[in-house]
């Protein structure tokens, strides 16, 4: 298991960020918004992946050195496109958890490419089939092996090789020093703040799908289907999990501590902030109701 010791990242070292679609992406964009300068980030626009990633592949070599951040739904393999140092981050979802958001994301969304698809299924069961279908089974360990070609990230995808778990775990150990879990999402953030050096990483909720259909509960056979159609997604967890709560312990017993202390914080500002924001647009109004009172009256 690779240690928490603090690697110091050079101006020009490349961070990217695998955006697995579900696992608290929205918010760790966000997060990232605050740590690089706008112009020093490429993001791979979600409703034109695979237009923007095409653009990002076909930018010539000075144009990607003015890149400190690379972020989006990524496939592990983007820093061969790149000169230079790199580190990746990315968060992991319990698979049962991400299949049901997935398909509850999807069916919220009526302008979704495969919305149509999704709403004729008759429950997750069916869903899980399509997953299958699409070949997005196992879809984490995929996006961590990055095995499939780099010309088109978008599925449907051919079948994983059988070593495609081992692989995903040699690309962590190797490149990722902080995978994040939804299900730990505070405590990731944290060690990724600490490793990294970042400024405040205190957020609000993103993108988190409501509601649901009626009745949508992930009953004991239902989760063991899951399971069983992502083995591999769910040994991936399991193994990050493990490497994560390893990473913990060795901040010491303090680290509870400053864990607790941040969600109070974070709490205390998600409640804050609606009223900050709407204390900013009534100052911005009575603004522009002077400068239109001054502008009449120097007619």
């Amino acid at each position: 298991m690779m240690s928490m010791e603090r690697i110091e990242m050079k101006a020009n070292d490349l961070l990217i960020f695998l955006h697995i679609p579900k696992a608290a992406g929205s918010t760790i964009h966000h997060i990232l918004a605050h740590q690089y300068p706008a112009e020093a980030v490429y993001s791979i626009e979600g409703d034109r992946v695979q237009e923007s990633y095409d653009a990002l592949r076909a930018l010539q070599e000075d144009e990607k050195e003015q890149f400190s951040c690379i972020k989006g739904h990524l496939p592990f393999g983007v820093h061969e496109f790149f000169r230079g140092q790199s580190t990746y981050i990315t968060f992991l979802r319990d698979p049962a958890n991400w299949v049901r958001s997935y398909y509850t994301f999807i069916l919220s969304i009526p302008a979704h490419p495969f919305h149509q698809e999704v709403a004729a299924c008759q429950g997750l069961e069916e869903f899980c089939g399509l997953l299958t279908e699409w070949g997005m089974d196992d879809y984490q360990t995929r996006i961590l092996a990055g095995t499939d070609t780099h010309d088109n990230i978008l599925p449907p995808y051919g079948p994983l090789p059988e070593n495609a778990l081992e692989i995903a775990k040699s690309h962590i150990e190797a490149k990722i020093p902080v995978v994040g879990l939804v299900e730990q999402f505070d405590e990731s953030l944290l060690l990724l703040k600490q490793h990294f050096g970042w400024k405040s990483v205190r957020y609000l909720k993103k993108n988190v799908t409501s509601g649901g259909p009626v009745g949508l509960t992930l009953t004991g056979p239902l989760k063991e289907l899951i399971y069983k159609n992502n083995s591999r997604d769910l040994a991936l967890y399991h193994y990050c999990r493990e490497r994560l709560q390893t990473q913990m312990n060795q901040q010491g017993g303090e680290f509870r501590q400053q864990v607790n202390q941040f969600q109070t914080k974070n709490t205390l500002f998600a409640r804050i902030y609606p009223w900050y924001m709407l204390l900013r647009l009534n100052r911005l109004k009575s603004c522009c109701c002077d400068l239109a009172k001054s502008i009449r009256g120097g007619r």
